[in-house]
């Protein structure tokens, strides 16, 4: 399995990462810092990862803004797409839902299962 993860904050994605190999230790993870460069992997690499993970909080360009920009493209529609971010308003998981994202990720929930025993 391999996953992308698109967020700027390199303490996050190796927070990410940890979590995610406390999972599966076999599962590759690749890092995009921003929306264009997640679109440039896309584009550019093989295999299709088998779910992309987006920050809430991109520099240069929002979260729909990338969630738009990754479905345009034909052959990403079918990749599920999960939000992170610290925290969300009811409000804001409608609309994910509304263009077509129905997953949500808590950072919140990734640190708090890595603290130790």
């Amino acid at each position: 399995m391999e996953i992308l993860y698109v967020d700027d904050d390199l303490d996050d994605v190796e927070m990410f990462v940890e979590a995610v190999h406390c999972v599966d230790a076999n599962i590759t993870c690749r890092h995009a810092y921003s929306t264009s460069d997640a679109l440039h992997q896309l584009i550019n690499n093989s295999p299709k990862p088998d779910g992309i993970f987006v920050d809430f909080h991109l520099p240069g360009s929002s979260w729909y803004e990338c969630v738009q920009a990754i479905r345009s493209h034909d052959e990403f529609k079918t990749i599920p797409l999960i939000l992170i971010s610290g925290f969300v308003t009811t409000q804001q998981v409608d609309q994910f839902n509304k263009i077509g994202v129905y997953y949500f990720l808590s950072k919140s929930a990734l640190s708090n299962r890595l603290e130790p025993a």
